[in-house]
């Protein structure tokens, strides 16, 4: 609640939230249904135009995260993808995460590592192919907003990626 009465304060249309789940300590099937409640209810007097973007953290694997947002079907609720978090805690690439989310990606946290843990590396440093996400970013999940979430001193060499390889116009 308060974020989103901070949000409403500045502004702002989109939240992006960590959901809470860590990987066996949750028996999935309930924790979508506690979700979907809790979701639900959350979601009664909030506003139509701000979307809450649920981001992937610790889950292995797309499934419980999309299935979530299913079960609560509202268009104020969809998915961030954060490529850097599939590629180090996840048993899933970050490719088949984008395949498997497709549309239901509405915010998408860019940055690299080289799978071991989360080191929001520039573009072009660490593990993960940053043209094939784009790529598949655009082709899965073409009407996504993507952020750039490096560490600062990777922050203009990854736009300058961005805009030569043509996934940024300006």
């Amino acid at each position: 609640e308060y974020a989103y009465d901070i949000s409403q304060k500045l502004g702002c249309k989109h939240i992006i939230l960590h959901h809470g789940y860590v990987p066996g300590t949750s028996y999935p099937p309930n924790w979508i249904k506690r979700g979907k409640i809790f979701w639900n209810e959350f979601l009664e007097n909030k506003s139509e135009d701000t979307v809450f973007h649920i981001e992937n953290l610790l889950e292995h694997t797309p499934e419980i995260i999309s299935e979530l947002v299913s079960t609560v079907n509202d268009v104020r609720l969809d998915i961030c993808l954060d490529v850097g978090h599939a590629h180090c805690n996840s048993k899933t690439s970050a490719l088949d995460w984008i395949v498997k989310l497709n549309k239901q990606i509405g915010f998408v946290h860019m940055h690299n590592n080289h799978g071991h843990k989360d080191e929001h590396l520039g573009f072009e440093k660490g593990t993960l192919d940053i043209f094939e996400i784009c790529n598949a970013l655009e082709e899965y999940a073409p009407n996504s907003i993507w952020g750039i979430e490096t560490d600062i001193n990777d922050m203009e060499s990854s736009i300058i990626w961005l805009k030569n390889n043509n996934f940024l116009y300006f």
